[in-house]
């Protein structure tokens, strides 16, 4: 039991963030690219997320629907456009690197679009205006 437990508290501390990073820059191996890649695509997923929720928190009632569909048709598309981008290769050893690295491109693009969209002033037609008493 207790070398399960040791074994099992290795493996957080080697995964934890800052000792993945380090492994990241250091990858030789493609399968450690593609776990680094993958690791990645998950931290892009997760900021995206999170600025998400609190951009629809902030959207007027009436057009968080559209947020909503909108996201959801975006995420069609990510999708899609990563797999045109991919084809070549997913099949391949670089596979999933390529699909996790165009995943989180495009996501990290995305969350960029709402980071805006959370930091316009007022008057700014280029975005719709969210209410900022909503925090």
């Amino acid at each position: 039991m207790l070398k399960t437990f040791s074994t099992v508290m290795c493996a957080v501390v080697l995964l934890s963030t800052p000792a993945r990073a380090s492994a990241c820059d250091q990858a030789e191996d493609q399968a450690t690219l593609n776990e680094c890649a993958a690791l990645e695509l998950r931290q892009a997923d997760s900021q995206l997320n999170e600025a998400y929720r609190e951009l629809r928190s902030k959207f007027p009632d009436q057009l968080r629907p559209d947020l909503v569909k909108a996201q959801r048709a975006w995420i069609a598309f990510r999708d899609a456009e990563c797999n045109i981008m991919v084809k070549a290769v997913e099949t391949g050893s670089t596979g999933p690197m390529v699909v996790s690295n165009c995943l989180a491109k495009v996501t990290r693009q995305r969350l960029e679009e709402f980071r805006y969209k959370l930091a316009c002033e007022a008057g700014d037609f280029d975005c719709v205006q969210v209410d900022d008493s909503a925090d």
